[in-house]
C-alpha cells in the first residue's frame, strides 16, 4: 500500500492483480488499474514523484506499466531490463527516478 502525499488517497495492490486507488475521505474506491498480470508474485504499485502516474509491473511481459493516476488509462509500457519477473517497484518521492528489483 502507498499513501498519496496529501494523505487523502491510498493505493493498494494484491495477489488478485487488483490495483485500486481509494478515496480515504469517502471510504470508497476511485479507480481500478487493470491490464497487468501477476502469476507468481503479488502485485505491487507506487505513485510517481508528482503523483501523475501509478506504476505497476507485469509478470507476463516483464514490463513496467504506467497508468494515468487521474483517469486510470494506460499511459505507457516499458521494458525494465530484467530477465525474470519484477518483484518490486519504488519511485523517488521528489525526483523522476525509479528502481526495480526481481
Amino acid at each position: 500500500m502507498s499513501f498519496s502525499k496529501n494523505q487523502k488517497y491510498l493505493l493498494s495492490a494484491g495477489r488478485n492483480n487488483a490495483v485500486v486507488l481509494w478515496d480515504l475521505t469517502a471510504k470508497r474506491p476511485l479507480l481500478y488499474f487493470n491490464g497487468h498480470r501477476h502469476a507468481r508474485h503479488r502485485s505491487q504499485a507506487c505513485f510517481s514523484h508528482n503523483e501523475d502516474f501509478v506504476i505497476t509491473s507485469d509478470d507476463a511481459s516483464g514490463e513496467l506499466v504506467f497508468w494515468n493516476s487521474r483517469t486510470g488509462e494506460l499511459a505507457q509500457r516499458i521494458g525494465a531490463g530484467h530477465n525474470a519477473s519484477i518483484r518490486w517497484v519504488a519511485h523517488s518521492p521528489v525526483a523522476p527516478h525509479l528502481v526495480t528489483c526481481r
